[in-house]
């Protein structure tokens, strides 16, 4: 063919990677056309299939650009092109992770991860935990963002979002300090940090130095800096009591769930921190089963109505003699109750902080042993109106009050104490809301 008959041209695609999905009506036969031709598809689901959306290049689970929402396609064609038709089964929703300069690791070099997660009637779904399997070099992930909303979501959380459709998240990567400024020795399956030389304003401990990786870091390993933001890697299972002292500018940590020894003491002297992301290393599981526990944190993600809120969170009420379960034989409209007492005790300072974002001016938050004791019984009308509106949420967590944090959380990765403690995640709620998200990509500054 001609380069001038080329010009004059442009190829016309359309493709159905599974005829049994649907089909395409088109006037326009595959093949060369003239350039700015009009073209018209209109797509067609099976029975029991939904219609997603036309995109150019490669369908929608690999990371396709979104062209139209609309059965309906029209364009005039100005250059080769090649379109798809992505269908679904009914009530699905697709969940797409663009890793932007990241790498699937075990799918040659993709940048796009899809998930597909049958509709729930709880309006609600847990991201992907960090797996290791999402990979850029020199970067550590700390979370998923979306478009609607910018905020740092933690993986693994509990959030609610679409039932149906597309919902596109963005990795996340933030830039590694400097390998140079970090002093290390030999450590059991990989390298120990002993000494931070950096004036980083965000300290992001690198994963691997030297081509191993960071497991643990030492007592007194990072002294007096003035870091605002600390990134802890899913490499580092330990940190010893001290390893952090006098970094008291530090406002906001990233961490993770898979530590197996580390403890509120590693962070002497470092005053409050003001917002605290938790990644989750695997897929949460909840206190009991998830029919018991995940409709109360649904309820809370999804409320309805303009009922104020009755949140029990804490202590169990069988040992500290708070007869919740009283609650639910109150015949009260104003209010709605959700007992959440069963929730992991040593947890729930971040199961509160995680519902804080939830919270309206009415609700009320109840630590039941905290507030109560062991001497009272159970809970009249009279006290839910008395506390109502007067809350005592954690808008920060205080470093040095973790209340055993670090410490249940090495409890649970060594052990199992108490009930199915070695999978109890109640703290992975998220804590924004990404029900309005769209899936157009959200930019990621550098370094971000």
């Amino acid at each position: 063919m001609s380069s001038k008959i080329k010009s004059d041209l442009c190829q016309f695609i359309y493709s159905i990677p599974d005829s049994s999905k649907g089909t395409v009506s088109c006037p326009t036969e595959i093949g060369y056309v003239p350039t700015e031709t009009d073209i018209t598809l209109h797509a067609s689901p099976s029975d029991g299939m939904k219609f997603l959306c036309w995109t150019i290049g490669e369908d929608v689970f690999d990371g396709g650009d979104i062209l139209s929402y609309s059965l309906t396609y029209r364009f005039s064609i100005t250059s080769d092109t090649n379109l798809y038709p992505n269908l679904i089964e009914k009530d699905s929703l697709l969940v797409r992770y663009d890793l932007g300069d990241g790498y699937m690791k075990q799918s040659d070099g993709r940048s796009i991860f899809t998930e597909i997660h049958p509709s729930g009637s709880d309006g609600c779904l847990n991201l992907r935990p960090i797996l290791g399997d999402m990979y850029r070099e020199g970067y550590n992930l700390i979370g998923y963002s979306s478009r609607q909303n910018n905020t740092l979501i933690g993986a693994g959380s509990l959030v609610n979002a679409p039932t149906v459709g597309i919902l596109d998240l963005n990795i996340v990567w933030q830039k590694c300090s400097d390998a140079k400024d970090f002093e290390f020795v030999a450590a059991e399956n990989g390298l120990a940090i002993t000494n931070y030389k950096g004036d980083d304003t965000i300290l992001s401990v690198p994963s691997e130095l030297s081509g191993l990786p960071v497991v643990r870091i030492n007592a007194g390993a990072v002294k007096g800096k003035a870091f605002t933001t600390l990134i802890i890697p899913d490499s580092v299972i330990e940190i010893e009591n001290g390893a952090f002292v006098d970094c008291n500018s530090l406002q906001r940590m990233i961490i993770h769930d898979g530590f197996t020894l580390a403890s509120d003491s590693a962070f002497k002297n470092c005053g409050s921190v003001a917002s605290l992301t938790l990644n989750s290393l695997s897929y949460p599981f909840f206190y009991d089963n998830v029919s018991q526990i995940r409709p109360r944190l649904t309820r809370i993600i999804n409320r309805s109505g303009a009922s104020p809120l009755i949140i029990f969170t804490g202590n169990n009420s069988i040992l500290y003699g708070i007869d919740t379960d009283s609650l639910l034989n109150i015949s009260d409209t104003n209010h709605s109750f959700i007992n959440a007492s069963g929730i992991s005790p040593t947890l729930r300072e971040i199961f509160v902080q995680g519902i804080t974002p939830y919270i309206q001016t009415k609700d009320a938050v109840i630590e039941g042993l905290s507030l109560y004791g062991e001497d009272h019984g159970i809970f009249s009308m009279e006290d839910v109106i008395a506390l109502e509106g007067a809350y005592n949420l954690l808008s920060g967590v205080d470093i040095t009050d973790f209340s055993g944090l670090l410490d249940s959380i090495c409890n649970l990765n060594t052990k199992a104490s108490g009930r199915q403690g070695m999978i109890d995640k109640p703290y992975s709620i998220a804590n924004t809301s990404i029900a309005e998200a769209t899936c157009y990509p959200v930019e990621i500054p550098e370094g971000s």
